[in-house]
């Protein structure tokens, strides 16, 4: 499976009474906040730095308006260089981005094996907000990230549900009328072959 990068930026400006700039910095696949993201702000003579917070977040007051260029960088993750152009230092500027994990960064691969008698899919999704990564079949091999959560539901079929002993159980009434329905089937067609034989006897 190829993961691609993909920095998605939102620039968002409103009236307020400094002159910050805001940054949030998230996971691309989970969309949950990256913590300890070194962030540099410079334009040539004003350099600051920070890290991000827990919530991702890291503020700077700015010195003048200009175009600075702007540095994220966090071990495991893919490194953002962008520019950030400030046309009025009376405004506060909030910008959010998304850093791609690095495929580099503890990968872990698994390939599926199903040993049943019907070819599963199983799909994996990001355990913090339940987001689809992929879905694989037999053979297929799963790429897994040592330090992110998984779940991995399967993709189950008609034949599964009707055939699992917990599903007769608990569906078992459902059953009848189609085991009814099959009988009075059965009777019919034998009483007609019955019927038809005695008549061709006589």
């Amino acid at each position: 499976m190829k993961i691609h990068c993909f920095i998605c930026l939102m620039l968002f400006a409103g009236l307020a009474s400094a002159n910050n700039l805001e940054y949030r910095i998230l996971n691309y696949n989970t969309m949950q906040p990256v913590e300890s993201v070194n962030v540099t702000v410079y334009n040539g003579t004003f350099t600051t730095n920070g890290l991000t917070d827990a919530d991702g977040f890291i503020l700077f007051n700015i010195g003048y308006a200009s175009a600075y260029d702007v540095s994220i960088t966090r071990v495991g993750y893919t490194s953002i260089q962008t520019t950030s152009n400030i046309s009025n230092i009376s405004a506060y500027y909030a910008e959010q981005r998304y850093m791609m994990q690095n495929s580099n960064a503890g990968i872990i691969r698994a390939v599926i094996s199903d040993l049943t008698l019907t070819d599963h899919r199983l799909c994996v999704y990001y355990t913090e907000n339940m987001r689809l990564d992929a879905c694989y079949t037999s053979n297929d091999t799963i790429i897994f990230h040592n330090n992110m959560n998984y779940t991995i539901i399967p993709v189950l079929s008609r034949s599964d549900v009707m055939l699992n002993s917990n599903s007769i159980k608990k569906y078992g009434l459902m059953y009848y009328p189609l085991i009814l329905g099959i009988l009075i089937a059965l009777s019919l067609v034998f009483a007609v072959y019955y019927m038809a034989k005695r008549a061709g006897k006589k």
